[in-house]
């Protein structure tokens, strides 16, 4: 389950996940011991973690969010990993989208946009520019 918000300047979010039974609760599970199962766990969890509201996913820290959420749980939080910017297009991931498309129509859309056309990528904004020698270029390898 994932439950995300943003403010317009900030977001947050929350994801639970059950991970699957270990090999011993399982072997437990199926000789009919009692390994600790809890089955109404999920649906537990599921209906607490739809009362979060966006604000508090926007304004309050990670664990304050667990604690108000899960505090009578057994729960497992992995560790905090910053997160940074990280696009991964390129002139060379154009140019395999252009081979895609093939020689001729990728001329044709240089002649239908005047000389030039562009590619651009949607996460950073880079844009990539493309004539008729570089579309010549790409199939001429």
């Amino acid at each position: 389950m994932i439950n995300l918000a943003s403010d317009g300047l900030q977001a947050g979010g929350i994801l639970v996940q059950m991970l699957p039974r270990t090999a011993e609760e399982t072997s437990e599970v199926e000789q009919n011991q009692d390994a600790g199962i809890d089955d109404d766990l999920w649906t537990r969890l599921s209906v607490l973690t739809r009362t979060v509201k966006p604000e508090e996913l926007t304004t309050l820290d990670a664990n304050e969010i667990l604690y108000r959420l899960y505090h009578e749980e057994n729960i497992v939080a992995p560790e905090p990993a910053p997160l940074s910017f990280g696009c991964t297009c390129s002139r060379e991931k154009c140019e395999m989208a252009i081979e895609q498309i093939g020689e001729a129509e990728a001329l044709d859309i240089v002649e239908e946009q005047g000389g030039t056309f562009e590619m651009d990528c949607g996460f950073c904004g880079e844009v990539y520019k493309f004539n008729k020698d570089d579309v010549a270029a790409i199939f001429a390898e």
